[in-house]
């Protein structure tokens, strides 16, 4: 460790008071000292704690983290150049952080490996970008690659490969569930000014994927590959959907109400607005897929609002969708074939 002030210069001991001064009969100021600089080759801390607190967010978040292991090599102050650092972390309810970079007061680039991480512990943080809904329940292992630039506020996360087990979105028994969810290639990037949420997607696989209550509708597997996200202006464009053996019962009551209304979690569709309440500004979303495929479907429908009510069977279903909108803008490209009975 080095800390270092540089010598003042020789101070003569006859000094020439400036016009004005000795007209004033004040004393010369003195030039300003340079600042201190601090070099410390490697800092090794062990056995270290932290609490975080925030309450200006709510729910108020108390975390306690234990860093078991935390080194930093070529520090300096003032953070002029990059340090870099590596630190074992252990975080509340089991987390497990290991991360490894460089940073200075302009940017930093880390790598990041998290497993047990519950993405409730975001829940005050996630409130404004959820819309009031609760974070996602599960677990999430992943692997993940961090760019952050101080003075642009901008921040991009490259995920190599993420692994979510229990995953479930909405009220106990209904909401969006699965059994897996697996991330390969996919990168977020976040930019303060203009406002900037990006999500884009190599390759998503769900498996065991289950919406509405008591599943109503339910697939085996569902892939997403090529997807880009603005979730700042509301839209996506996905390259493929494949759905494997999904099946589902769809019912209209006799007021004519469909029940696929209830599959998604509730409050996850806006609903209109009151009458004189002003326009929203915030835009609808508009989806593109350019090409999905269903294989192996098995749907049922109960139709109780004509006078006789049709109940109807489809079973080997095969669908496939080519360049399909959201609002519809155009038309489909639709293949179908299946048993009905």
């Amino acid at each position: 460790m080095a800390v270092r002030q540089p010598a003042p210069a020789p101070v003569s001991t006859t000094v020439a008071a400036s016009p004005a001064a000795a007209r004033d009969g004040a004393p010369a100021v003195p030039a300003t000292a340079p600042g201190w600089r601090v070099h410390i080759g490697t800092l090794d801390l062990a056995g270290s704690h932290l609490r975080w607190r925030d309450t200006a967010v709510q729910p108020a978040v108390d975390w306690n983290f234990d860093a078991p292991q935390l080194r930093v090599t070529k520090l300096g102050w003032p953070l002029d150049a990059p340090a870099p650092f590596e630190a074992d972390i252990a975080g509340p309810q089991g987390l497990q952080l290991r991360i490894s970079g460089q940073a200075d007061a302009q940017q930093a680039q880390a790598t990041l490996a998290a497993t047990h991480l519950d993405p409730r512990l975001a829940a005050a943080y996630a409130a404004t970008a959820l819309g009031g809904l609760a974070p996602p329940r599960g677990q999430l292992n992943a692997q993940a690659t961090l760019d952050w630039r101080t003075k642009a506020a901008r921040l991009n996360v490259d995920v190599r490969h993420a692994h979510w087990t229990g995953f479930a979105f909405g009220a106990a028994g209904g909401g969006l569930q699965a059994q897996d969810i697996t991330l390969s290639g996919t990168q977020l990037h976040w930019a303060a000014q203009p406002r900037t949420l990006l999500l884009d997607v190599g390759r998503a696989q769900i498996d065991g994927f289950a919406t509405g209550q008591n599943a109503a509708l339910r697939a085996a597997q569902l892939s997403v590959s090529q997807a880009h996200v603005d979730l700042a202006a509301h839209t996506a464009s996905v390259g493929e959907v494949q759905v494997m053996r999904p099946q589902a019962s769809v019912a209209r009551d006799p007021t004519g109400q469909w029940s696929f209304r209830h599959w998604l979690p509730q409050n996850l569709l806006r609903a209109p607005p009151g009458a004189g309440a002003p326009p929203s500004t915030t835009p609808p979303w508009r989806i593109q897929v350019r090409q999905a495929q269903v294989q192996g479907g098995r749907f049922y429908l109960a139709d109780t609002r004509p006078k006789r009510p049709v109940v109807v069977a489809f079973t080997g279903v095969d669908l496939g969708l080519h360049d399909a909108t959201w609002p519809q803008t155009r038309a489909t490209g639709v293949t179908l074939s299946a048993h009905v009975s």
